[in-house]
């Protein structure tokens, strides 16, 4: 059963962020488990575009090879393709949760303003929000990505009451940011030549073949 212990939260439920620490506790089960890897994998922009410059590619490479043997080829390669996407999406996952259902070890998470501490016996650590790269919702689930890759998934049913879970979500909308892009410094213009004082460019370039013709 899901249990949340927390010092007094009565300005949380009026400002929807997090005064104090709050705790929950719950046993994350197998069909949680694969619907927040699938969710983050959906989600994920590289995936979809991995997927189609591969698909480009393997119909090129099917369009323009009239050998028998290489359109085989290229089939081929496209057979094992869509097999290995569709078991990063359905297969791998399913495969988890049901070693997470084997399992079914309890885990203790304790959210602050700062921080977030995972528990799980034998294993406690503690991470900053800026440990975080991106946070994503798959069916009343939050799962956090962590900078090592790892994915942090805590379901809503943890939280004792509504109040507690929007304080959550508002305190990880705030927390965790994706990592910005290198700014590149403002390029200064080019050093502009001007002639001396008294004396135009024209002039210059005069002098210049006057001197030439002269040696």
């Amino acid at each position: 059963m899901p249990n949340a212990s927390v010092s007094p939260l009565g300005t949380a439920s009026r400002s929807r962020t997090l005064r104090a620490v709050l705790t929950v506790r719950f046993t994350l089960t197998g069909r949680e488990y694969a619907s927040a890897v699938r969710g983050v994998r959906v989600r994920n922009r590289a995936t979809w575009l991995v997927f189609v410059v591969a698909a480009a590619l393997i119909a090129f490479g099917i369009a323009t090879n009239e050998s028998p043997l290489l359109r085989g080829i290229w089939i081929g390669y496209g057979a094992f393709y869509i097999w290995a996407f569709g078991w990063s999406l359905l297969v791998a996952p399913a495969r988890g949760g049901r070693r997470i259902d084997v399992r079914k070890r309890e885990v203790v998470y304790s959210f602050s303003d700062e921080s977030l501490t995972f528990e799980s016996s034998p294993t406690r650590h503690t991470a900053g929000w800026s440990d975080f790269t991106k946070y994503a919702r798959a069916r009343r689930l939050t799962v956090l990505v962590h900078t090592t890759g790892l994915y942090y998934m805590i379901p809503d049913r943890a939280f004792d009451n509504p109040d507690d879970c929007d304080a959550f979500q508002v305190l990880i909308a705030g927390g965790i940011k994706p990592p910005k892009k290198l700014e590149q410094p403002p390029r200064s213009p080019p050093p502009r030549l001007t002639p001396p004082p008294g004396e135009s460019a024209l002039e210059r370039l005069y002098g210049s073949l006057r001197r030439r013709g002269s040696k």
